[in-house]
C-alpha cells in the first residue's frame, strides 16, 4: 500500500522532481568552475598542474631544515649564513613540486636551535631573475661570497629581510612524510660527490654541517602569495593595478560614449523624423548586424594605424555606438508618453531640454543596462586591444593575464598567477551586478516590448 503510495506520488509530480534534479545539476556545473577558479588561485604553479588535480585548498607548507654544527669548532655565524643561503636557494629553484610557503635553516647545537635564517618563496621568485640566473652553481654563491660581491651582499639581504635570528634555545621538531623524505633524499642527492646524476650546477660541496632532520607547518596566510605577486606584471616594471586602470579607463569611456551617440541616435529615430524614414534607417543600421566582425577587423587595424591612433581612441571609436544598444534605446523611448513631450513643448521646452530633463531621468533602466553590457564588453575584450596596442603602459589586465600565463618557473607554467589575477578582476564586475541587477533586468524587459 505505502509503496503504490509513493509510486502515485512520483507519476503525479515526475515533472516537478526532474525540474529540481535539472536545476540542481544546472546549478552545479554553473558554480563549479568559479569554485575551481577560485580554489586553484591559492595553488602554486606544481599543485595547480597536478595530475588528477586536488579539488579541494591546499595549504602553502613553511618547511625548516635542521642543520647540526655541534661538532663544527671553527663555524660561526657567517659560515651559517652562507650554508644556509645554499640550502635555501637549492630547495627554492627545485621546488619540488611541493606547496611551498618558505624555507627557513635551523642551526642544531647540541640540541638546541640557536639560529634560524628563513627565505620564503614569494620573495625567491622577486630576485630569482636579478640574482639566480638560470641554473647557478654553488661554486658561483662561493666565489660571490669571496670576493663580496654585491649580488651576495643582496642575497643576505633578502634573507635577514625574511627572517633571521640568533640566540635562541628551541628544541628542534623533526617530522615524516613524503614530501619530507622526498626534500631529504634530493638533498642527499646532490652532496653525495659519487652521484654522476647530479650536474655541477646542483651539487652542493661544502656545506660542513649535518642535515638532521625536516619539519614543516601549514601557512593560512600563504594561500594568498598568488594575489600578492599578481599586482606586479611579470613582463615589466608596472604594477597590476596600473592595468586595471587602463581597463576601467576604457570602459568607463566607453559607456559615456554609447550614452551620447547610441541613446541621441535612438531619440533622433523616435520623435525627430518620420516614422516611414525611421524604419527605413534603422533597417538600415539593423542591416550592417549581417556582416561578420572578423571582416572588419584588417581594415579597420590598418586604417587606425595609418592616422597613429593604435592606442585607446583606436579600441573607443570603433564601438562608440551600437545597432543593438540603438534598437534597445528606441524601444524604451517609445514607450514614453507622448504627453510628457507635448506639455513640454507647450511650455516653450526645445528637444534638447525636452531629451536631458524628460527623458533621459525616465529613461534610467535601460541606461543601467547599456551602460552595464558595455562595460563588461570592454572590461573583458581581449582580442582587439591584442591587436592593436603595442606599448605596454596602455596594456588591458586581460592582455596582462595572458601574458602571465606564458610565464615559466622552473620549467613549469605558473596559472596560478593567471588565476588569481582573474579573480581580482572579477571583483568589480561582482560589485557591479550585485548593485544593478534590477536596473539591468528593467531596461532589457521594458526596452523590448516595443519597438
Amino acid at each position: 500500500m505505502a509503496i503504490q503510495k509513493v509510486t502515485n506520488k512520483l507519476k503525479q509530480n515526475w515533472l516537478k522532481y526532474l525540474a529540481a534534479v535539472l536545476t540542481t545539476v544546472w546549478i552545479v556545473v554553473l558554480l563549479f568552475p568559479l569554485y575551481w577558479l577560485l580554489v586553484s588561485s591559492t595553488k602554486d604553479a606544481a599543485e595547480a598542474m597536478r595530475n588528477p588535480p586536488t579539488l579541494t585548498v591546499v595549504l602553502p607548507k613553511d618547511y625548516t631544515v635542521y642543520l647540526d654544527t655541534s661538532d663544527l669548532d671553527d663555524y660561526d655565524e657567517d659560515d651559517f649564513k652562507y650554508e644556509s643561503l645554499v640550502l635555501e636557494w637549492m630547495l627554492s629553484s627545485r621546488n619540488l613540486t611541493i606547496n611551498l610557503n618558505s624555507v627557513s635553516v635551523a642551526r642544531v647545537e647540541n640540541g638546541n636551535v640557536i639560529s634560524v635564517s628563513k627565505l620564503k618563496y614569494s620573495t625567491y621568485k622577486d630576485v630569482e631573475e636579478e640574482i639566480f640566473v638560470g641554473s647557478v652553481a654553488e661554486s658561483l654563491i662561493q666565489n660571490w661570497r669571496n670576493l663580496s660581491s654585491k649580488k651576495y651582499q643582496t642575497l643576505l639581504s633578502v634573507m635577514e629581510k625574511d627572517g633571521y635570528e640568533t640566540g635562541l634555545n628551541q628544541t628542534p621538531k623533526y617530522m615524516d612524510s613524503e614530501h619530507i623524505r622526498d626534500i631529504s633524499a634530493y638533498y642527499a642527492n646532490v652532496m653525495d660527490e659519487r652521484n654522476q646524476t647530479i650536474t655541477d650546477s646542483e651539487r652542493i660541496t661544502t656545506i660542513r654541517g649535518k642535515l638532521t632532520g625536516i619539519s614543516y607547518k601549514n601557512n593560512f596566510i600563504g594561500m594568498f602569495n598568488n594575489y600578492v605577486t599578481a599586482w606586479k606584471n611579470p613582463n615589466g616594471n608596472f604594477l597590476f593595478i596600473r592595468h586595471m586602470a587602463n581597463s576601467t579607463f576604457i570602459a568607463v569611456v566607453a559607456v559615456l560614449l554609447q550614452f551620447v551617440f547610441s541613446a541621441c541616435v535612438a531619440y533622433g529615430l523616435s520623435f525627430l523624423v518620420n516614422k516611414r524614414a525611421s524604419k527605413i534607417l534603422l533597417m538600415f543600421f539593423v542591416v550592417t548586424i549581417m556582416l561578420p566582425g572578423i571582416v572588419e577587423q584588417i581594415p579597420l587595424y590598418t586604417t587606425l594605424v595609418r592616422l597613429n591612433l593604435d592606442n585607446y581612441w583606436g579600441i573607443l571609436l570603433p564601438g562608440a555606438t551600437s545597432v543593438t544598444y540603438i534598437v534597445l534605446f528606441k524601444g524604451f523611448f517609445g514607450q514614453l508618453p507622448k504627453e510628457l513631450r507635448e506639455a513640454a513643448k507647450l511650455d516653450g521646452a526645445g528637444e534638447f531640454y525636452i531629451y536631458f530633463h524628460v527623458a533621459v531621468p525616465l529613461s534610467a533602466p535601460v541606461f543601467g543596462a547599456v551602460g552595464i553590457m558595455t562595460f563588461l564588453g570592454q572590461w573583458n575584450n581581449f582580442f582587439w586591444p591584442n591587436m592593436l596596442l603595442s606599448d605596454e603602459k596602455l596594456y588591458t589586465f586581460p592582455m596582462i593575464i595572458q601574458r602571465a600565463m606564458g610565464e615559466t618557473g622552473g620549467g613549469m607554467r605558473n596559472y596560478s598567477i593567471s588565476l588569481a589575477m582573474s579573480v581580482i578582476a572579477t571583483i568589480p564586475t561582482f560589485f557591479m551586478f550585485a548593485f544593478m541587477q534590477k536596473q539591468m533586468r528593467a531596461g532589457l524587459v521594458l526596452g523590448s516590448i516595443k519597438g
